[in-house]
């Protein structure tokens, strides 16, 4: 996403109205973001779900040193 300007023939006014459609832009794709995060987390819980409902961590090995 990258955007020009040429600062020497725009107003304040246009500025400020690309700055502003702009920021909408990055908090729209960071909202779809959050929700794609959100709902690989709860994909991922259904599936460690065990019959009963409980949430089951897997096993994991440690190395003794």
């Amino acid at each position: 996403m990258s955007h020009q300007f040429d600062f020497t023939k725009t107003t304040t006014d246009e500025i400020a109205a690309e700055v502003a459609k702009i920021a909408a832009e990055v908090s729209k794709d960071l909202e779809m973001k959050e929700s794609e995060r959100k709902g690989i987390k709860e994909e991922k819980e259904k599936f460690l779900r065990d019959e009963y409902g409980k949430i089951v961590l897997p096993k994991t090995s440690r190395r003794r040193m």
